[in-house]
């Protein structure tokens, strides 16, 4: 039988993934998070066994804040290669031991769930406190709650487990808005067509020095000279079929990571243009490396903006930007573009990199769906990106 390492055990939020992304005929591998990924940097996993890592959620930025370099290595590609990148979304239920949530209760539940669930934790006065029991999976915190709890405590986690476990659910659909998590899955895919599973989209990783708090100036060439070799231009399907920038992270304080998709262009191997790694003694380059990072059958964007669509029921038309404490999203369905990150700021550039090219193809006279010319046409320079706990259209 074939092998998924995933987070937790039965009936963790990345078991439920897995198991809807791929079936649930493997042997599913239980770690704590930190030790998956320490595994995957460390060589330690069979290249033909597949690795379900949770990454990144809308509320609460990388799994575990603790690891948020480590998880920047995982876009690195030094973890090994990505062949699977989706989000999903999120939903926490819960449960009580006894009949009502008390006055000083503790609510048990994973770590993470502290700001995925901030809302509801502020309201029955648990969210950063004593009270909250955070543990690193949910089904570890699901023990310890059968365990330890007193009447009156709560445990938040997925429907399944709580129904695994034989607690009644009390509420549904505690999570903050948009919660999403991005699962990447690592070396091998367990899904195929006719025994061979087709690779449509190239993931690529730009690590490079900032120039200040900016995007240097080289980036922003290496930006427009990712487009001199496509054809993109040509196909009926422009919004879709040039390179968008996924993730911009800070990394290693003066330094940021952008994680791209873009599709294959006629199955050729790399279709990442080197940038000059050699420049003349008098120019400094301040682009570190770009690698192609993995290859994915599905498209992340496409996926991202049919989560939005159907399951958060953002309109096309609706530009979104939300953030909860230090994480961000910025999104356009109607463009294809959805950036998620740690600063406005750099979230900006990256938003008007690709939106000024937009631009410029509509001004071309490249074909275009027309709300996303009435969105183009509509843009603000500023982009609106203030910060808020909700939801804001712009």
């Amino acid at each position: 039988m074939d092998k998924i390492h995933i987070v937790g055990t039965n009936y963790s939020f990345t078991h439920l993934a897995s198991r809807e992304r791929y079936g649930d005929r493997f042997e599913f591998i239980s770690h704590l998070h930190g030790e998956l990924v320490d595994a995957l940097l460390q060589n330690k996993i069979p290249k033909n066994e597949a690795s379900v890592v949770p990454m990144w959620n809308s509320n609460s930025g990388p799994i575990d804040m603790d690891q948020k370099n480590r998880i920047a290595e995982i876009f690195l590609g030094r973890g090994g290669e990505i062949l699977d990148l989706w989000a999903k979304e999120i939903f926490y239920s819960l449960g009580i031991k006894g009949i009502k949530i008390l006055k000083g209760s503790k609510i048990y539940s994973v770590k993470v769930a502290s700001d995925q669930c901030s809302k509801f934790l502020k309201e029955i006065g648990v969210y950063k406190t004593e009270k909250f029991i955070g543990e690193e999976t949910t089904t570890a915190a699901a023990d310890l709650f059968i365990k330890d709890a007193s009447d009156g405590d709560g445990l938040l986690c997925s429907k399944d487990l709580l129904s695994d476990k034989g607690i009644k659910p009390n509420k549904d659909n505690l999570e903050n808005p948009f919660n999403m998590t991005i699962f990447s899955t690592i070396n091998s895919v367990p899904i195929s067509t006719n025994g061979v599973t087709p690779k449509r989209y190239s993931l690529g990783c730009i690590l490079t020095d900032l120039n200040g708090n900016e995007l240097p100036s080289e980036f922003i060439d290496y930006w427009h000279s990712l487009f001199s070799s496509l054809e993109a231009e040509k196909t009926s399907e422009v919004l879709l079929d040039i390179p968008k920038i996924l993730f911009i992270l800070r990394f290693q304080d003066a330094k940021a990571l952008l994680l791209l998709e873009m599709p294959i262009p006629n199955n050729i191997d790399n279709p990442w243009p080197i940038p000059d790694r050699e420049p003349a003694p008098e120019i400094e380059s301040l682009i570190v490396s770009c690698e192609q990072v993995g290859k994915l059958f599905k498209s992340f964007i496409r996926e991202e903006k049919n989560l939005l669509l159907n399951k958060f029921t953002v309109a096309e038309e609706e530009i979104i930007f939300y953030g909860i404490g230090e994480t961000f999203i910025w999104g356009a369905p109607a463009l294809n573009i959805f950036v998620h990150g740690f600063d406005p700021k750099l979230i900006q550039e990256c938003v008007w990199l690709q939106i000024l090219h937009l631009k410029s193809l509509m001004d071309y006279g490249i074909p275009m769906e027309q709300v996303a010319k009435k969105l183009l046409m509509g843009t603000k320079n500023d982009l609106r990106l203030d910060s808020g706990s909700y939801p804001v259209t712009v």
